[in-house]
């Protein structure tokens, strides 16, 4: 067995251990690149493809892929889709949805190019509406209950908009840089609004091409190329309860239908990141009249510690080395040593036996303990200790 090994995080599963699945080399667009000449096919410009194969869900996947690479608002994909095996298979979905469909849910179909079949659905079901999003796409029809937008789904207003009771999405997630970051998208803001559509997903499966070691499957347009297992990996690894996963297409298509959980750590962990923001950005001209008072006393300032956490607390807060020149630390491999960018050299705390009054400010509040023992050891006077708390100094009360 060749070795071919990379640390290389999985686009779905996120483990980070991979394989080389097919030999790099690069290819034109095979898709999307229409030359119009023998010499613009000799010119075509090539694309480095390295596919990669994750040993955890088995999912492969180009990592030199980039999706602004690609045409498509300027080129057309013309995939061959009117043969009348897959014209039959695309009718088996539709009816699988149309037995989900209930009068008047709310359909979302996320890439929905001409609209073929969602339009054969909401036919079908007049109650029902749909909302249709493609920017390369377009739908033409005079059906009531239809509405196309030529723009990306955005979550984040979309779902609440919308209110989606199904969302849907075929043939997407093979073109995408991250295709778990699009669901993560979907069912963060599902759980912030409050609505659980149930999603529906269609990809190419490349289980028959690995098992006949098949070539023309892997091509630069298609960046994302999933198996059954990292399919199901995809729905279970980013929220979802997977309600029926299937094949069609002589196993050359995998569909899948999940119910999205609600996220509630995310949104308490959203909420709780939202409130440190805010502090943090109230704390800087809180501090800011916290120097001012400090440097009104006219006594000589100490700042205990020169690196690490002191160091962040002194540049986020600018604790310049105009108005405050001090700085001490007790780690004596430290001293002699400059603060990064505000410039105070690294002093010993014997510096300050020869100061009385002396304001110390400690910035970092779980050294504080250790440090005022150091202070009362070394017998240095001091007016007051401060430290940092929810972004002003307060005092240390012996």
């Amino acid at each position: 067995m060749t070795e071919n090994l990379f640390i290389e995080q999985c686009i779905v599963c996120g483990h980070n251990f991979a394989k080389l699945f097919i030999p790099e080399h690069e290819q034109p667009l095979e898709t999307l690149a229409w030359p119009k000449s023998f010499k613009e096919a000799k010119t075509c410009k090539n694309y480095l493809l390295k596919y990669v194969r994750c040993v955890n869900c088995g999912h492969i996947w180009n990592t030199n892929f980039d999706y602004r690479e690609i045409p498509y608002k300027d080129s057309n994909n013309l995939m061959f889709n009117k043969g009348q095996k897959w014209q039959n298979e695309t009718g088996k979905v539709a009816d699988y949805i149309l037995d989900f469909l209930k009068p008047g849910m709310r359909v979302v179909e996320i890439g929905c190019g001409n609209g073929e079949m969602i339009k054969c659905i909401a036919k079908k079901m007049p109650k029902c509406k749909f909302y249709c999003f493609d920017p390369n796409g377009g739908i033409k029809h005079d059906l009531q209950n239809i509405h196309f937008f030529q723009s990306l789904f955005l979550p984040d207003s979309s779902i609440s908009k919308f209110k989606p009771d199904l969302i849907i999405s075929r043939h997407v997630l093979e073109h995408l840089n991250s295709p778990s970051s699009f669901l993560q998208e979907i069912v963060f803001y599902a759980s912030k609004t409050g609505y659980f559509p149930h999603v529906y997903f269609e990809v190419p499966c490349v289980d028959n091409a690995i098992t006949e070691n098949r070539i023309s499957d892997f091509y630069y347009e298609h960046n994302s190329h999933f198996t059954r297992s990292s399919f199901s990996c995809f729905f279970q690894n980013n929220g979802c309860n997977i309600e029926s996963i299937h094949s069609i297409y002589n196993n050359e298509v995998i569909c899948g239908l999940a119910t999205i959980k609600p996220q509630f750590k995310q949104l308490q962990y959203a909420q709780e990141t939202d409130n440190y923001y805010n502090a943090v950005c109230l704390s800087i001209p809180e501090m800011k009249k916290c120097q001012i008072n400090i440097l009104k006393k006219q006594k000589p300032i100490a700042i205990w510690g020169g690196s690490g956490k002191a160091a962040t607390f002194i540049n986020f807060f600018d604790f310049n080395n105009n108005d405050f020149p001090l700085v001490v630390d007790s780690d004596v491999r430290k001293l002699g040593f400059y603060v990064p960018k505000t410039g105070q050299k690294i002093m010993s705390p014997d510096i300050l036996l020869k100061e009385k009054d002396v304001i110390i400010i400690v910035p970092s509040k779980w050294r504080l303990p250790d440090i005022y023992q150091e202070i009362k050891c070394l017998g240095i006077q001091y007016s007051e200790i401060l430290y940092e708390n929810n972004g002003v100094l307060v005092h240390m009360e012996d």
